[in-house]
């Protein structure tokens, strides 16, 4: 019973050293942020009024409270001339660093009947909202969900079948995007 204790003894300060040489980071290997470290993560309302750009629009624009208002043609009313976030909206960590960034959609209409729908890849960079880069999904798509899976954005959309009407998409459909540098690049599959 008395060689037991030394022998207890001896393994608890070697687990011990263990454990503290992997509490400390190694200083050769990159180490993650904590998502609750520093920054906070992106808020609906932050994304709200956010700085975007569109596939349909030059340049950026400003967001408040989720609208952008274009400046409609003489005579038209102005209630046709939007650029607007809409749900779905997902987060999780699109360039692998730790932080949980966002997808918003952005639908558009300027004028006529077209409505264009742009999927937007959102960066959390130090707690604000950088507009990375943005892809036309296209005239009157219906996005159902968003999640953002292994780095990837997967939308269930209804998009437009073969010999359709743009009015009533119907084709249920599942598009990934994955973003590489500033570009959002669709994979192949279903």
């Amino acid at each position: 019973m008395n060689r037991a204790i030394p022998i207890v003894a001896m393994m608890c300060l070697l687990l011990s050293a263990c454990l503290q040489g992997r509490a400390q980071p190694n200083a050769n290997r990159s180490v993650l942020p904590s998502a609750t470290a520093t920054y906070p993560p992106l808020a609906v309302e932050t994304l709200k009024n956010a700085t975007y750009h569109s596939t349909s629009l030059p340049g950026n624009f400003q967001l408040v409270n989720g609208l952008y208002q274009l400046p409609p043609l003489p005579g038209e009313s102005q209630d046709d001339y939007f650029i607007r976030l809409v749900d779905p909206i997902a987060f999780g960590d699109l360039n692998n660093d730790g932080w949980p960034d966002a997808a918003v959609i952005l639908k558009s209409r300027a004028g006529g009947a077209g409505v264009f729908s742009d999927l937007a890849a959102v960066l959390n960079q130090n707690g604000k909202p950088l507009n990375i880069a943005t892809v036309d999904l296209g005239d009157r798509v219906l996005v159902n969900s968003a999640v953002i899976q292994d780095g990837e954005i997967v939308l269930d959309m209804m998009i437009h079948g073969p010999n359709e009407g743009l009015c009533c998409a119907s084709l249920r459909a599942t598009w990934k995007f994955k973003l590489s540098g500033s570009n959002l690049v669709q994979l192949p599959g279903p």
